[in-house]
Formats: C-alpha cells, structure tokens, sequence
C-alpha cells in the first residue's frame, strides 16, 4: 500500500506577520476527515467573539479527497465569523482551491489577526508568505485573477469588502462566491486581499483501481441524473435552470415575496439567456457538469438565485439588467441574491417601483458604501439571521421551509436536502406541502451533505452520488474500510458541533424562523394550485422536533408507537403495496416506520425489536423485512448460498444504483446495520429482503423491487450461461425446477387503450397514465422504473424521474421540443432518448418497459466468456445482435458519453423494439400507445420463449 504523506495545518497570523506549518493534532483527521468538518474544528472558540474581533478565526479547508479530482469532490470548506449572522459559518467554495490545498500539502490554512496593511497571502508548496497587497485591494475582482494568474487556485475580496459591505462575498477562481453571509467583509476585518494557492504534490491513494472504480459509479449517477446532465439541467443551462421549475410550481419569489408565480419569466429564463447572450460552462476540476454559464463576452451569467431575484423579485423581465447586475456584483464582490433582496426590500420601504436605472444606481450605491447604499443594506428584510432568503418561496415546500429556518450557517436552500425530494424528486418524491415526517427529513438531509462536505463534496452533485460512493471513495483513497452510515454520523456530529457554536455566541432558538409574511400571506394560486400561508403552529411543531431529534436524547433507544399514527399508516399502506406488487404474500412484510417512536406492520412479529434497533443505528425513516414470494424466494435462497457475503447482479439498474446485495447471516441489529450503513438493501436467508428508506418507505419498496427484479434476471441468465457451458449442477438445476414452477405466465390478454389521435393535452395526459397501468398490470415493468412519452405538436410529455407508472397522475413533465424551457428539468433520465427518437422516427407513442426475460436474453452471449469486453459489454459491446428481429444495443442510463441516447434511437427507428443491454425495452406507436404496448408485450413473450428453447425446453 502506498504511503501517504500527512497534511499539515498552515496557522496565520496576520497582526504578528507570522505563519506557522504545523502537524495536525493526533485524531484529528481520524475524526473529522477535513473540509466543513475539520474547519468548525480548528474555528472552535470557547466564548463569544465578535465578527470584527482580530481573534475571530477564519480558516480554509480541503475535503478529504481534495487532489483526487472526483466529480464535484474539489470543494474547499471556508468557514469565518459573518457580519450578518453574528456567529460562525461555514460555506463551500467552488474552483480549484481544495486541490490547490492539497498540493500544497495542506489540510487547512487558519487565519487570526490583523494586518496593519492590506496583506496578501501566497502559498506554493512548503512555502507560505505574507505580502503587501495594497495595490490590489479595492481592484475589481477580474483585475485580482488576473494579477493573480501564475496561482493554481486563488481567494479574493472585491471593492465591496473595502467600502465595509455586510453584502460582501469572496470569489474564487473568477466564478464561484461564498456566498451571502459576509465572507468579503471578513477578509477585509483582517486586511487580507487574497489567498492564493499552489502545489506540485500529487494525490495518492492506497488503492488506485478502488478509487477509479468509485468514479466510475459517480460518473454513471451524474449521467442519469436529470437535474444535472439532462438537456435541461445545470450542465447545459446552469442552476438558472431551477428558475422555470419554481416559477411551474408558483413558488418563485415575486415582487418581494409578495406573490410566487411571475407572469413574464418565459422571457427571462436559462434558455432565453443563453440564446440571447451565448453560452459555455465551466465546471470545477474533474467534475462533468459545467454549473457556471459564461456568456460570449467573458461575463459570468446570473444562477438560480440572481436570476430570480434581479428578474421575478423585483418585477422586473429584463435579461439584460439580470446579467448586467449579476457581473456588475461579481466584480465588485458583492453577493448578487443578498443584494437583490435588499434592493427590493428598500424599494418596498420606500413605495417605489423598481426599473432597471433604480437597480443600477441602488447596487452602486451598496458597492461603493455611500449613505444611500447603508440605507439599502439595512432594508434586507426578508432574511433568516440576517442572511438574504434564496430564490425559493418557503410556502411552496415545507420541509424546505424548516431547513431555512434552522440551517446552522443561514438560509441554505441544499442544507437539509428538501430542495431534492420536495422539488427535484431525488431519491425520491415528497408531498411538498406538509410538515409531516419533514423534521427528521431535514436532521438526514443535513447530516448526509455535511459528511459529504468533509470530504469536499458539491452540493449540487447531492442530487446523484450518495454517501455510499463517497464511502468508496474514501475507503480507495485511505485504504481503511469507511461506510455511508459512518460517513452520516460524522456529519451529524458536524451539524452538533456548529450549533454549539451558535449558542456559543449567543444566537439562541428565536433566530430559527422565518419572517412573519410567510404565515400571513398566501402565495399566487393558479393551474388548479392553492399556496396557502406556512401553518404557525404546525411549523413550531415540526422545529420543536427538529430539535428534539437534535438534542442530547436522539440516540436513545426508540419507544414505541400505538400503530394508529401517521408512521404506522405509512408501515400499513407500504405493506399492502409489497403484496399487490407480488413482491410477498399479504400479510407478511414487516416494516418499522419512525418518526419519534417506532411503528410497526406487524405488531406480533418475531423480529419486531431487530427491526427497531437496526432502524435506530442507522438513524433512517423506515426499515423493511420482506418475506419474497415465489419465484424469487427460491431465487434469491440459491444465490445467497452460492454468492456469500453479496450477491452481484449485471443489470443496469443494480450496475448504476446498487452496487451488490449483501447477505446478512442472521438478524443481529450490528451486522445487518453494518450492511445496510453501505448498502440500499440487503437479504437475509430464510427471512427475506432488508431494506431501509432513509427519507421514505417509498426508498425501501423500490430497494425491494429492485432486489427481487435483479435476483430474477441474475438466476436465470447465470442459469443459461451455465447450461451453455456446461457446468451445470444438481442444486441449480433443482433450484431452477422450482424457480419455474413458481414462474408467472406470460403476458396476457391486452386491454383496449384509448384511441388517438389525442387532440388536446388532458387527452393525451389521460391516455398516458392509462397505458402505464396497463404496463405495470401486465408484469413489463418494476418498481419506478420504465418511462412513457408522447409528442403532441413542439412538446414532448414524459413521465418524471422516479415516478411508478402506474401512478402518473401529476408525475408527467410537459417539455418544449425547441429547448425554450427547463421544464424538462425533473424529467424522465432517458428524456433525451425519447427527444432524439421522436426527430427520427414519426411515430409519437414511446413506451419504455423492463421485461424480465428481454433484459435476461440480452445478457445471453455465447462468446462472452472470451470476449475482451466481458466486463464492459453493456456499454461496450461492438458486435450487431438481434433477438429475432429486435435489435439488442449497450449504453448506459442517462445522457453521459456511453448512455442509450447514442445507440438506442438510431436501432429503433423503423422497428418495433429495440433491448438495452441489462436495461430494458423500448416500443414506439402510431398515434396512441396500444402499438406501442403490444410490441412490449410481443418481444417480451418472445425472449421467454427464445430462453427456454435455448435450454431445449418448451417455453413455461
């Protein structure tokens, strides 16, 4: 094993004039691993300290796989004292400057003091120097980068921090800020310019091809993730593209928070920015998703949040003023979203209309300081601790209303995780509009993304890669085996750690709130959607439990419920749905639902308190032991026997999403809890299949669905190989027998869909949710998986990300062909498929399903086991292969360079299916979906009979 070199702690003193490179204290790296983590660490003060102290620390620090250049893995945390919050906080920092630390073979810079002068600080390697910047404080922030240039990664402070702006922000690396905390103004406190970086140390892991692997699971989620490299994601359009899902769910902020649906923002969206400005992207070290559009004159175009808020906030649809004040705030170093709603909130005040020269003039006069520009500052009222709200109207979705409210460092939209389910749909989907069950989401989603920003993770890339890759991760680069449950805990521990330090500065309870307009005024209502006023009382209660399940008792042991509550109304209702799927007879899931006591769907089952005390180490929402019926009871007891301690599945789905299934040998809560704190699910023989939902149940059934599903497609097609080489034994062939005889039939009838042509959308909408049902009833689809779609004119409907089928009422995202919206942002993952595959082929129907044995044959290949590819064939596989006349392509889920995008459209046009390797199927009708689903149905009865007459048998 490689041997690592330790990182070091650089210490600055900038009164003194000293730096001092230190080893890291013993543990310390052990327990906090570094960037958010390690910085709150080494910032931790034992009393209060105002923002303005010399002594108030401000420290830079590199995630624990800083220099590995992972996808989204190079940020670095900063964490300083805010002149808003009045405590600390810690931000991510985009760019290179994690790897830049690492380099340089650092861990963290600490910076106490301050400089008599303005002062720069220059790292290269072990060298470390404080140098006379005053020629460049007060210089736009372009004039710093480029002074700057010979630096690998550089920190800087714009003219916004020297005229003493709360609003000021540092950038790094030209695009990225901290922020709208104050960041500028801390460095300005110490009289610290810039920080500039560089390194020639290189990153070495204990286990290269480990750390390789772990990429390429990352890289496979960030291709089939919608929201980042779909054709309406932040890949191509920036976080602007956020912008068309708040304003489509009328939750985007308007004139000052006084409605949230802005009637003019088709003009103003990514899209129209992009045509109108041109558009590239510029992405992090070794991250694949471009987030930062720079337009074709150099300018940096506004995110999510400027967008909004210099757009819809101040009812204003000009993009030329929204990209004019986004540079115009970045030069300076001002925050664009904080200024904004301060500029808002002063034009409320003061009863006047904003324009486009009111705005200009107004974020002058805060760049520059002047009276007027104070003024527009202490106006910034919407704010939690003083901290500008995000361009996302908490009455819209309340589990992110209380993640604002108490995030530990202000009003962060990714904080606690709600922004993914509430409106993303990942991992799954949430009611958005209740406070149930949402105190402990956010506890989850916190203490998941702060263990992830220990290690230097993107929030963004949350929306994907999941604390089990950044375990692989971590495991590859250390050499010590790390686990997601781990991984959470460490964050959990973060997120105590900064809120002792709030209450360490005095910032007690009654800052955790949200101002009163949110619970005194509804939002815009409109297309069918109230947007009542935030419940008081119901949001009080959801906080109080947020912070009981935060304080000193959440990890007693967990009491038990009546049965009768909400969390046992969810054990009940997943337990019928387990049963309908087929997944287990009525009757014999057991499922553990907690909310702050543990309700259970069997309240007499055995195995009731293994259930309870593995959900409480784990610290998830839910917690299944399913029983599996037949066939897949016979399957998975087989594959458990043979394939001990995991059961490693070919499919796709398993490939992309799961990785291998652990067999746990018995149920003892500390080995199942082990397994399943790295793994989505488990299986335990002669009791069944171990899943847990960290946010949901809904997590759990498709961990279920996707075991048995995987389990079926493994047994078979191994059982094929084995017979066509010739190794087959006696207990696969007896567990074979009763596999088959425990077999569903094909197929059957086909009920008659609706007609087209469908002449208006409600039609259409009504004709889609129909054939999903029909395809879930017939057996050709699992779980969420499969997608429909349907072209009607310029719009392509598809079924979102993550929705079942067979309930796609609400669940079908409306898509502009000509890209003039971002609608497709929550979108099916094949979306651009079903795009490309309607410019070639005329007919609109597509239907995309996962028939067992199409996806088993597909996987059959007599030359597999001399192929050079064996291991890459499903998305290198260069032979042409056909079941019959169905063509068989590889390719990955998703838009990424291997994805089906690039081989199934072209093999389908013209036939009617086409099979994904390991994937699936996909039919394509004339002007409804029963050519559609007759085709499904058709190759799907055709690759069970090619299976069995391969084994010489009559088809079953």
């Amino acid at each position: 094993m490689p041997t690592r070199p330790r990182p070091a702690i650089l210490h600055v003193d900038l009164t003194a004039s000293e730096t001092r490179r230190v080893a890291a204290p013993e543990g310390l790296f052990e327990g906090e691993r570094g960037g958010r983590g390690l910085a709150a660490a080494l910032c931790a003060v034992p009393g209060r300290l105002g923002h303005d102290a010399p002594a108030a620390p401000l420290c830079l620090a590199a995630g624990a796989l800083a220099g590995c250049d992972l996808p989204g893995g190079g940020h670095a945390a900063l964490r300083f004292f805010s002149p808003r919050t009045g405590g600390p906080v810690t931000v991510p920092l985009g760019g290179g400057l994690g790897r830049a630390l690492a380099r340089a073979g650092l861990a963290a810079v600490v910076v106490t003091g301050r400089a008599v002068a303005p002062m720069g600080l220059a790292i290269r390697d072990d060298e470390a120097r404080i140098v006379p910047a005053g020629h460049l404080a007060g210089l736009p922030t372009p004039a710093l980068f480029d002074a700057l240039a010979g630096s690998d990664a550089a920190a800087v402070a714009g003219p916004a921090a020297w005229a003493g702006s709360g609003l000021a922000t540092v950038v790094a690396d030209r695009w990225h800020e901290a922020g709208p905390a104050g960041a500028g103004l801390a460095f300005g406190l110490k009289n610290l310019v810039y920080l500039a970086i560089s390194g020639t140390a290189a990153a070495v892991p204990a286990d290269p091809e480990g750390l390789a692997r772990a990429r390429a699971a990352m890289d496979r989620l960030i291709a089939a993730a919608p929201a980042l490299a779909g054709p309406s994601g932040f890949g191509r359009h920036g976080t602007a593209a956020l912008v068309d899902l708040t304003r489509g769910r009328r939750m985007q902020p308007t004139d000052h928070f006084r409605r949230t649906f802005f009637e003019a923002g088709a003009a103003v969206n990514a899209p129209a920015l992009g045509r109108r400005f041109g558009s590239t992207g510029a992405a992090c070290p070794g991250c694949p998703v471009p987030c930062r559009r720079i337009d074709a004159a150099g300018r940096l175009l506004p995110d999510a949040d400027a967008l909004s808020h210099f757009t819809a906030l101040l009812g204003l649809a000009d993009p030329e003023l929204a990209a004019r004040a986004r540079w115009f705030c970045l030069e300076r170093g001002l925050d664009a979203a904080g200024a904004a709603v301060a500029v808002a909130g002063f034009a409320e005040a003061e009863g006047i209309a904003p324009t486009p020269a009111f705005v200009d003039e107004a974020l002058a006069d805060l760049a520059v300081g002047s009276a007027r520009g104070r003024a527009i500052e202490a106006a910034l009222a919407m704010a939690v601790r003083g901290v500008a709200l995000p361009a996302f109207d908490p009455r819209g979705a309340y589990g992110l209303a209380l993640s604002l409210a108490v995030g530990t460092c202000g009003p962060d939209p990714w904080a606690g995780g709600c922004l993914a389910h509430e409106l993303l749909r990942k991992p799954v989907a949430t009611d958005r509009f209740t406070f149930e069950g949402k105190a402990r989401a956010v506890v989850l989603g916190e203490n998941a993304l702060a263990g992830a920003q220990c290690l230097g993770a993107c929030p963004f890339l949350s929306l994907a890669v999941t604390l089990e890759e950044w375990a692989l991760a971590l495991t590859a680069f250390s050499g010590e085996p790390v686990s997601a449950g781990e991984l959470a805990a460490l964050g959990a521990r973060v997120v105590a750690r900064e809120r002792l330090a709030n209450r360490r500065q005095g910032l007690d309870g009654a800052a955790e709130d949200l101002p009163a307009r949110f619970f005194t005024e509804p939002g815009s209502a409109g297309d069918g959607l109230a947007v009542p006023p935030l419940d008081r009382r119901a949001f009080l209660a959801a906080r109080e439990k947020y912070r009981r399940l935060r304080g000193p008792d959440a990890a007693a042991p967990l009491g038990e419920a009546d049965g009768a509550g909400r969390a046992g109304a969810l054990a009940n209702r997943f337990a019928d749905r387990l049963a309908r799927a087929g997944l287990c007879a009525p009757g014999q899931a057991a499922i553990v639902c907690v909310d702050e006591a543990a309700s259970f769907s069997r309240g007499d089952f055995a195995h009731n308190a293994f259930l309870a005390e593995t959900a409480r180490r784990l610290d998830v929402a839910c917690l299944m032991l399913v029983p599996p019926a037949e066939p897949y009871r016979t399957i998975l007891e087989f594959l458990a026997e043979r394939e001990a301690p995991a059961i490693r599945p070919r499919d796709c789905e398993t490939r992309t999403f799961f990785h291998d299934i652990p067999v746990v040998a018995r149920p003892d809560p500390a080995q199942a809890a082990k397994a399943l704190s790295r793994r989505k699910g488990a299986y335990l023989p002669g009791l069944g299949m171990l899943a847990h939902g960290a946010l949901s149940p809904e997590q759990a059934f498709i961990t279920v669905s996707s075991i048995a599903f995987a389990g079926f497609v493994k047994f078979f097609a191994d059982h094929l190989a084995a017979h066509r080489e010739g190794r087959l034994d006696a207990a696969g062939l007896a567990a074979f027998e009763a596999a088959v005889a425990g077999l569903p039939g094909p197929p059957g009838a086909l009920p008659p869909l609706a007609r087209g042509t469908f002449a208006d959308r409600e039609t259409m909408l009504a004709a889609m949710a129909e054939a999903g049902r029909a395809t879930v009833a017939l057996g050709l689809v699992d779980s969420v998986f499969g997608n429909i779609s349907f072209r009607l004119g310029a719009t392509l409907a598809i079924s979102q990300t993550g929705s079942a089928l067979d309930a796609l009422a609400g669940a079908i995202d409306l898509c502009p062909l000509d890209g003039s919206s971002c609608a497709g942002l929550t979108a099916s993952s094949e979306l651009s498929a079903h795009a490309a595959l309607s410019q070639k082929d005329g007919r609109p129907a597509i239907l995309h399903g996962h028939p067992k044995f199409a996806v088993i044959m597909s996987m059959d290949c007599a030359d597999r086991r001399d192929c050079p590819r064996r291991d890459a064939c499903h998305v290198a596989c260069d032979r042409e292969r056909f079941v019959d006349d169905i063509p068989i392509v590889p390719g990955e889920v998703g838009c990424g360079p291997r994805g089906l995008v690039h081989t199934m459209p072209p093999a389908l046009a013209g036939r009617r299916g086409a099979i994904v390797l390991g994937h699936g199927v996909f039919t394509m009708g004339g002007d409804d979906f029963n050519e559609a689903l007759f085709s499904l149905c058709a190759v799907e009865t055709l690759c069970r009979a090619r299976y069995f007459t391969a084994l010489g048998r009559n088809p079953a």
